[in-house]
C-alpha cells in the first residue's frame, strides 16, 4: 500500500511540472532604452527625455506659443506666432508675417511722447498741470502754480481762480482779466510747465493690457505703442476708444500703414478705455506679390 502511494505522488509531481506555464521559467526581457522624441532634449544624468520644444499643431487651442528664436531680444516686445501662421508655414513652407505687426516690434515699455513739445490750442487744463504766470508793468509777478484737485489756482492779492476745463488758448486771457480787476497797466504771459499724468486702461488683445500712466498729451496711437500694440491674436483693424461707456472713435491701423492717415487718432482723457478686439478672418498671400504676408 505504501509503495502505491509513493508512485501516486511521483506521478502528480511530474504532471505539475509538465503543465506549468513555460514563460514562468523564462527571465523577463531587459528594458529597452527610451527613443527620444523629435525636439526632445535628454535629461541630465540619463532617464526619460524632457520635451522642451515639441511642434504645436493648429486647431488644438494652443495660445501660449513661444516666439521664434531669431526674434528674441530683451529690449523689445517679442513678436508671437499665432496658429494660423504655423498652419501656413507647414502648408507652404513659408513663414509669413502678420501685415503691419512690425510697426510695434521696437516699442518698449518706456515708450512715451516727448514732454517738451508745445501744448496745442485745444489742450484742456486739468488738476495737476503746472502754470507759469509772469507779469510786468505796475506789478511784478513770477509764479509757478499747480492746478489743485478742485481745478483752481491761488494768485496772491487776486484770489482763487477756477481754471480747470479751460482750453490752452483761453487761459491767458481769462487770468489777465481776473488780475486786471485788481491791477492796471501791466502785461502778462501764461505758459505751461510740467503737465499732469493720466491713467488709461488698455483691455482686450493687447501685448500689455492693464492700467497705463501716460502724459496728458498722449493719444490713442501713442498709448497703443506703450502697450506694445495688438497681440498675436489681436486685430490691427478694430481698436476702440471708449469714454464714459461710449465708443468715441474706432481706429483702423491699415489706414495708417497704407495711406498714412491717422484722422481717427484722438487725445486721451483720464479714465479712457482702449479696447483691442480679436482679429477677424485672415487670408495669406504668398508668391509673386509685393507684400507677401497674412492680412
Amino acid at each position: 500500500m505504501g509503495k502505491i502511494n509513493s508512485i501516486w505522488w511521483a506521478l502528480c509531481l511530474g504532471a505539475c511540472s509538465l503543465f506549468s506555464p513555460v514563460y514562468s521559467q523564462v527571465a523577463p526581457p531587459a528594458p529597452q532604452p527610451a527613443v527620444p522624441l523629435p525636439g526632445a532634449v535628454p535629461a541630465l544624468g540619463g532617464g526619460i527625455p524632457k520635451i522642451t520644444n515639441v511642434p504645436i499643431l493648429p486647431g488644438r487651442g494652443n495660445t501660449n506659443i513661444p516666439a521664434r528664436p531669431e526674434l528674441v531680444r530683451p529690449d523689445v516686445i517679442q513678436v508671437q506666432t499665432n496658429e494660423f501662421q504655423l498652419f501656413i508655414e507647414r502648408s507652404t513652407g513659408q513663414a509669413l508675417p502678420m501685415f503691419g505687426r512690425n510697426l510695434f516690434q521696437g516699442a518698449g515699455g518706456d515708450f512715451a511722447p516727448a514732454e517738451n513739445i508745445p501744448v496745442t490750442a485745444d489742450y484742456v487744463v486739468g488738476p495737476g498741470d503746472e502754470l507759469i504766470i509772469r507779469a510786468w508793468g505796475q506789478i511784478d509777478i513770477n509764479l509757478r502754480l499747480i492746478v489743485d484737485r478742485n481745478g483752481a489756482i491761488n494768485v496772491p492779492k487776486v484770489g482763487v481762480l477756477q481754471v480747470a476745463g479751460l482750453k490752452a488758448n483761453q487761459l491767458e486771457g481769462f487770468i489777465k482779466t481776473q488780475v486786471g480787476r485788481v491791477f492796471k497797466n501791466f502785461e502778462m504771459n501764461v505758459t505751461f510747465g510740467r503737465l499732469r499724468s493720466i491713467k488709461v486702461l488698455v483691455v482686450g488683445h493687447a501685448q500689455r493690457p492693464g492700467n497705463h500712466t501716460v502724459s496728458s498729451l498722449s493719444t490713442l496711437l501713442s498709448t497703443l505703442f506703450a502697450a506694445g500694440g495688438p497681440s498675436d491674436v489681436g486685430s490691427m483693424r478694430r481698436i476702440e476708444l471708449r469714454q464714459n461707456n461710449q465708443i468715441v472713435t474706432e481706429m483702423d491701423l491699415y489706414d495708417l500703414l497704407l495711406r498714412g492717415e491717422n484722422a481717427k487718432d484722438q487725445r486721451l482723457l483720464h479714465g479712457d478705455i482702449i479696447h483691442v478686439l480679436p482679429s477677424g478672418p485672415l487670408v495669406a498671400l504668398s508668391g509673386s506679390v509685393r507684400r507677401p504676408a497674412i492680412y
